[in-house]
């Protein structure tokens, strides 16, 4: 009977062990500091400062006056995240360097303020505007020959980070006449189309030929695509 009483009393106390260590766990495991919170993203605005800020004169004034802002929606459509989600520093720093690398901004930063709470985050992106607009005139000449080239074009035409091109060329074989134009977001999506025309004159000016070119391209783009696509024609 003292064996039995023995036994019994080991088995009691190897059940009493099972049931009470899930317990301490537990009771260990909420002594632990808890996960740092995640601010949710409430709001998205932004900034886009003039191309010279500050103290100006005459040509600075008036390159303002000429130059078409930058769109706050192209600006937007380049970045990782979105109103809801919660904040994600690598998605920040991505999308400044989206914003320098494709637009071509070389002041980009972005300013996060986070609720008294911890619970939400409200973004503001700060951009520096870019001159867009370009000329080239380029002349050679040899042995009572002349090659002229001239160009005009704007990078960012009526800033929605269009590309629209004239071109023409002078040569001892033909002139013609080129234009050219990139959307980079068609119809808002990731497609980016491109078209070209030209059109060809004999040196006593006469039509000789015409030429057109069409491209469509679904780019490899950062963390937004995992394939890539182009089909062109000319």
């Amino acid at each position: 009977m003292l064996f039995r009483g023995a036994a019994v009393r080991r088995v009691i106390i190897l059940l009493l062990f099972v049931l009470l260590l899930p317990l301490s766990a537990t009771t260990v495991s909420s002594n632990q500091p808890p996960r740092a919170l995640v601010p949710v993203i409430r709001s998205i605005d932004v900034k886009v400062n003039e191309l010279f800020p500050g103290k100006k004169g005459f040509v600075k004034d008036a390159a303002n006056a000429l130059h078409v802002a930058t769109r706050k929606g192209v600006i937007l459509r380049e970045l990782l995240y979105r109103i809801g989600q919660p904040l994600d520093q690598r998605l920040v720093l991505e999308s400044e360097k989206n914003l320098t690398v494709y637009l071509g901004f070389h002041v980009v930063k972005t300013h996060i303020k986070t609720s008294a709470d911890g619970k939400h985050a409200d973004l503001v992106v700060e951009i520096q505007d870019i001159w867009s607009i370009y000329t080239n005139v380029k002349i050679e000449g040899g042995g009572g020959d002349l090659n002229l080239n001239l160009t005009f074009g704007d990078k960012n035409f009526l800033g929605r980070n269009q590309s629209l091109e004239f071109a023409f060329d002078k040569t001892v074989f033909h002139n013609h006449w080129k234009q050219s134009f990139k959307e980079p977001f068609l119809f808002g999506s990731r497609w980016r189309f491109e078209e070209w025309g030209a059109l060809y004159y004999d040196q006593d000016a006469n039509h000789v030929g015409e030429g057109v070119g069409l491209s469509l391209v679904y780019p490899l783009f950062s963390r937004a695509s995992r394939w890539g696509l182009q089909l062109g024609m000319d």
